[in-house]
């Protein structure tokens, strides 16, 4: 499917599933389906490798919207519960993450810790403006935040690298490929350390402390030469140094 057709099938899906409350049981896929020219097994693959259903990053465009309803127009002529105090605790919940990187609360258990109702928190995101704008700032909050600790606390990663197998001094390629994995360290950031100090506790850290930066001299090490028992090993130090 061209990219432009399944940017429209992503958005029509995932409005669809906005106005169902999250709930894809209440979506009719195969309808869908049958209007974009595809299966409906198709769609279901969609949905499940793309995670369509995640609808933290989406922005609801009404697809029907009936003349005289204002967007910020509470809908039925209910008392809205949306407070102050309520956005307050919605950027606290919106903002953490998790040491992956991905967001501690999703929106569905964010609704519950708030005391209302799934149906209620898309509502709210559709119709208040505030409360749109603060579970955005604070996702993308928790995201820049969680990328300054990588960089003050350093962090490790692997990374693959694939070359072709050539036979001896001719430089003849075989044909074959070799895949290397191969573990790299990013040292601590020591102006991310000082940023991160000089906003937690300012009290204990002024501009006139001097900070000192250990270094580390690290090499890279090759996987592929280790033995399981070994890899095991590099696995676990590298999980509990990353917990200390």
């Amino acid at each position: 499917m061209q990219a432009w057709k399944l940017a429209k099938l992503k958005q029509y899906y995932q409005t669809q599933l906005y106005e169902a409350a999250g709930d894809d049981k209440k979506i009719n896929k195969r309808q869908i389906a049958k209007l974009y020219g595809i299966s409906a097994q198709n769609l279901n693959n969609y949905i499940k490798r793309k995670n369509w259903n995640d609808l933290t990053e989406f922005v609801y465009v009404p697809l029907d919207i009936k003349p005289g309803i204002k967007k910020n127009e509470p809908l039925n002529g209910s008392k809205s519960k949306l407070t102050g105090e309520m956005l307050e605790q919605l950027f606290e919940y919106a903002r953490r993450t998790e040491d992956d990187g991905k967001p501690t609360f999703t929106n569905q258990e964010i609704a519950e810790k708030l005391g209302i109702s799934v149906s209620t928190f898309y509502k709210y995101h559709q119709e208040n403006i505030h409360f749109y704008k603060t579970l955005r700032s604070a996702r993308r909050l928790g995201q820049v935040e969680d990328a300054m600790l990588k960089s003050a606390t350093g962090y490790k990663y692997v990374e693959s690298k694939v070359e072709d197998i050539v036979v001896g001094k001719t430089g003849e390629k075989t044909g074959e490929i070799k895949s290397t994995k191969i573990i790299k360290e990013v040292t601590p950031d020591v102006r991310a350390q000082k940023y991160l100090m000089s906003n937690i506790v300012p009290e204990e850290y002024t501009e006139n402390k001097k900070v000192e930066q250990k270094i580390t001299i690290s090499e890279d090490i090759d996987v592929s030469q280790l033995t399981d028992e070994q890899l095991e090993k590099l696995m676990k130090d590298i999980e509990n140094g990353d917990k200390e």
